[in-house]
């Protein structure tokens, strides 16, 4: 009789556990949502300016690996070891892996994978804005997408598609399942830089090639997934994803940037919402929010420096 109750009571202990540790989850959840915090607006220019005129999906699956910078790091060391692959066979290589679809994603692309890896200190930067406040990142690239265009130097060509509709300027592919990746001067495309500090700038690939005054990477062949995973949602700016399990073909993303139909805000999403929970309990000060401001701030500025290693040999 004695053992029955011993076995209860042992039962009854760690429910109460679970449900307080479930409240606790929402709670950080909630929490995490809802605190926003307002980034330097220089600070936040100069390192999206390298990716901003990057096609949508490109730029929504560096987002969101962004905050994953453990992960990339894997990603890239894994596609040093499989350098011999092309894009696509790299890509269904890495299904075997464990990441995430949008690190996976970017194993398509070695020349990015490996300028990140010369500057993680960027990625880690991207991630942190990103996590803290998404739509002030994507209103910063549609900012410096304004400029871009407005000077002549964003328009549709051979490689990608520019259109700008309900005051918003979409990138994406102008071929089927074809994605090229443009090289650009930062100092240069969006005219002259309004900020104290230049923008980041990273150095061009040996194996590009100059066409319409941008260089641009080889051909990279997709998988269609790769355009039906995450896309950007501008109208409300932020990140969508689509379970990484429904595969569907093809089709013109153009509509999914206005009409958010079948995708979730990437927070929603039942695995980021577990990795976001899970960093908000462990990883970050909640108790303050002012203390928590002040932290991420800081950490967010230190990783912009003067001396930044890819501007090191820039004369300004």
């Amino acid at each position: 009789m004695r053992k029955s109750s011993n076995t209860f009571f042992v039962y009854f202990v760690a429910l109460c556990v679970s449900l307080l540790f479930a409240v606790k989850l929402a709670q950080a959840q909630e929490s995490y949502e809802n605190d926003v915090i307002e980034l330097d607006q220089e600070e936040l220019d100069t390192i999206l300016a390298p990716i901003a005129l990057y096609p949508d999906n490109l730029l929504s699956h560096i987002f969101v690996a962004s905050t994953l910078p453990l992960e990339v790091v894997q990603a890239i060391r894994w596609r040093t070891q499989y350098a011999n692959l092309t894009s696509y066979q790299a890509l269904q290589k890495v299904e075997e892996e464990n990441w995430d679809p949008s690190v996976k994603a970017l194993v398509a692309f070695p020349d990015l994978l490996s300028q990140i890896d010369e500057d993680l200190d960027w990625l880690a930067a991207i991630g942190e804005a990103f996590l803290s406040n998404e739509a002030q990142v994507l209103a910063s690239v549609q900012s410096l997408r304004e400029k871009a265009y407005a000077l002549g130097n964003l328009q549709t060509n051979d490689f990608l598609e520019v259109v700008e509709a309900d005051k918003q300027i979409i990138i994406q592919p102008i071929h089927k399942e074809v994605v090229y990746v443009p090289y650009y001067d930062t100092r240069i495309v969006y005219g002259n830089w309004w900020h104290r500090h230049a923008p980041y700038y990273w150095q061009r690939p040996s194996n590009y090639f100059l066409r319409a005054g941008i260089y641009w990477s080889p051909r990279v062949y997709i998988n269609p997934f790769y355009f039906d995973f995450a896309k950007v949602f501008w109208r409300n700016r932020y990140v969508t994803v689509n379970h990484p399990y429904h595969y569907r073909s093809y089709r013109n993303p153009r509509n999914v940037h206005f009409k958010n139909t079948g995708f979730v805000h990437w927070r929603k999403h039942a695995s980021y919402q577990k990795r976001l929970v899970r960093q908000r309990l462990y990883n970050r000060p909640y108790k303050a929010k002012n203390l928590k401001q002040r932290q991420v701030k800081q950490r967010f500025v230190s990783y912009q420096t003067p001396n930044r290693k890819s501007n090191k040999n820039i004369k300004y």
